[in-house]
């Protein structure tokens, strides 16, 4: 045949995913095996060519400035080894970073540069970028949504207590489906159960609204004229603004001092965080946190602190974590999101969304991909 059969999987999923031409995926896809091969030894039934057709799936469309070295005299291998390079380079800024705060919380001094460097990284991903852009939308819908903007079409998730699923139901993707967790019957269903009752929309919150933006090392919400933004991170980035270098754990919740006194956070004479005053916030935000802790009790007793800071009536909490975080992370049993979303909810919270995946472009010159991750927008609830 034209291609070994073996090798017509491979094919399809260049031509379908990458969107290449006959002829050209014909030629990478043979390439492919060649480099399979030479790995390998054999790959009699296409099985380890189709894997580095996968690699370059995944890859290409984050890394678009790659594909034109396709074209090039050995640019397949060319493109793979680079790919694996960057891919590897990612793994190790995570965690340079994880053991950057573990050496603080010890008392050492690591290398501020490399953890500037890995953290401005980080916060210039795009996923990143799309996930912060998307917290803003969302607590810009929470604060102004009302009855009148729902009439011209605003989403109702704001007005759904304990989110979209009635209590005990659970969504979840198998092969592209969306099936429904039944807690009465115990098992999955394809058709969604009816949505919890809309509650009454309370009134608007004029902003701007104030942000506890905590493990912030480059304060990235202060350019949003909605929000007044107030940031802390064990080791602000060498050119960030208006961060306070400071340890959460370590910084005392204080009760207000008067009524109507407007200070939220206390700071000596020389700008030094001393206390943050308690149910002071309209929003926390743990953006990429969680996961750096060392175990799933300090992640717990976080949430709780934040929630501490966080208004009695009306507040939000947001919670961004990549995709990997919950399998890595020590609650996870089962049902990751699920038991992170219990886990938070015992802090004082009801979940109002869950977020599994983010789509955005990766460059101006790329087509739209989809990257799993993990965000809660959740409501402060009784303790």
């Amino acid at each position: 045949g034209w291609l070994e059969n073996e090798l017509l999987r491979s094919f399809n999923l260049l031509k379908n995913k990458l969107e290449m031409r006959t002829k050209y995926a014909r030629t990478v896809v043979l390439e492919l095996q060649q480099h399979a091969v030479e790995q390998e030894g054999e790959d009699p039934n296409g099985r380890f060519t189709y894997r580095l057709a996968e690699r370059l799936c995944r890859g290409l469309p984050i890394h678009g400035d790659l594909r034109d070295q396709l074209h090039e005299p050995g640019g397949v291998l060319q493109v793979l080894q680079e790919l694996k390079t960057r891919s590897s380079q990612h793994t190790e800024r995570f965690y340079e970073l994880n053991n950057h705060h573990a050496a603080l919380r010890s008392g050492q001094n690591p290398d501020m540069q490399v953890y500037s460097k890995n953290a401005e990284y980080m916060g210039n991903e795009w996923w990143v970028q799309s996930a912060h852009w998307k917290i803003q939308h969302w607590i810009k819908h929470y604060f102004i949504t009302s009855e009148e903007t729902v009439k011209n079409g605003w989403n109702t998730w704001t007005f759904h207590p304990g989110g979209d699923l009635p209590q005990g139901w659970k969504k979840q993707k198998f092969q592209g489906r969306d099936l429904y967790w039944n807690p009465d019957k115990h098992k999955y269903q394809r058709q969604a159960p009816e949505p919890t009752p809309l509650r009454e929309p309370p009134l608007p919150l004029e902003p701007p609204w104030q942000l506890l933006d905590i493990g912030s090392s480059y304060n990235r919400f202060a350019g949003n004229s909605l929000v007044q933004a107030h940031a802390l991170d064990l080791q602000p980035s060498e050119n960030s603004e208006g961060v306070f270098k400071a340890d959460f754990f370590k910084v005392p919740i204080v009760e207000r001092k008067a009524s109507g006194d407007a200070e939220r956070m206390i700071v000596d004479q020389d700008d030094n965080l001393k206390g943050i005053v308690a149910k002071s916030f309209d929003v926390a935000v743990l953006s990429l946190v969680l996961s750096y802790l060392p175990d799933p009790m300090q992640r717990i007793e976080m949430v709780a602190k934040a929630r501490q800071c966080i208004k009695d009536d009306r507040g939000l909490l947001v919670v961004f974590e990549a995709g990997e975080a919950c399998a890595e992370g020590g609650w996870y049993k089962g049902d990751a999101p699920s038991e992170w979303s219990e886990a938070m909810a015992a802090a004082g919270f009801t979940v109002l969304k869950y977020v599994p995946e983010v789509t955005a472009k990766p460059s101006p010159e790329s087509r739209p991909i989809t990257k799993k991750i993990h965000m809660w927008i959740l409501e402060t609830a009784p303790v």
